[in-house]
């Protein structure tokens, strides 16, 4: 059985269609990217399976468990968005603490190699350095579903490799079933097992990049550019 099942789901902003006849189903965990370019209506995805929004038809099940009318508080979900929102008056172990289930700060620490800094201040750390805090804040809820809206996007390329590998054996060790929000072709092939497409006309295709032919591609280009590079060399 499918731990996030996603059918017929649709959307719209005023007059605006941002989703239609949208279905995603998900492994228990599972790490899926929803890939695209903006606009094409990834964020609002996660907006309505974590209850900030409600879609105008459609259904998401979340663990064989219908999510209508289900408050978002209620439904288990952890989002990482671009933006860390910290809390500035708060050091590392703090912020943690702030949405805490039990008393595991050393696990969540541990995890985000922060030992060292849980006294420091948000403006103490470096980006990459702030956003671990931000999802161990979200992994101290104890979420059975892990949301991350483009959580790398506003760090530099090699904090951003450096997160990304960290957070793939995050959501591994802890066997989180976790959706990623990317426009990154190369994001979401390595994270993920399998892929959803996302096109502007609302369209949409679910597979590995092999199934995909955008995707398979332009990272067969990709390759090619590459070796060209190197027997050049």
């Amino acid at each position: 059985m499918s731990y996030l099942k996603i059918e017929n789901l649709s959307f719209q902003y005023d007059s605006e269609k941002v989703l239609e006849n949208f279905k995603l189903n998900l492994e228990e965990s599972e790490f899926h990217s929803l890939l695209g370019k903006s606009g094409c209506g990834k964020s609002t995805i996660l907006h309505l399976i974590a209850g900030f929004l409600s879609p105008e038809s459609g259904s998401i099940t979340i663990n064989g468990i219908s999510m209508d009318g289900v408050v978002s508080e209620l439904r288990e979900i952890g989002i990482v968005f671009q933006e860390n929102c910290l809390f500035p008056h708060m050091n590392v172990e703090e912020n943690i603490k702030y949405a805490m289930k039990g008393d595991e700060i050393e696990k969540y620490l541990s995890l985000i190699k922060l030992e060292d800094k849980r006294h420091k201040y948000p403006s103490e750390l470096s980006g990459g350095e702030q956003q671990r805090v931000a999802i161990a804040r979200t992994l101290a809820t104890k979420p059975k579903l892990l949301l991350l809206d483009e959580p790398f996007s506003s760090l530099d390329q090699e904090l951003r490799e450096e997160l990304r590998c960290e957070i793939k054996e995050i959501s591994t060790s802890l066997k989180l079933t976790t959706l990623l929000v990317t426009h990154s072709i190369e994001e979401a092939t390595e994270l993920s097992n399998r892929i959803t497409l996302m096109k502007p006309d609302r369209t949409f295709q679910t597979g590995s990049y092999i199934d995909i032919p955008e995707v398979y591609e332009y990272l067969k280009k990709k390759k090619q550019k590459i070796d060209s590079f190197l027997n050049n060399k």
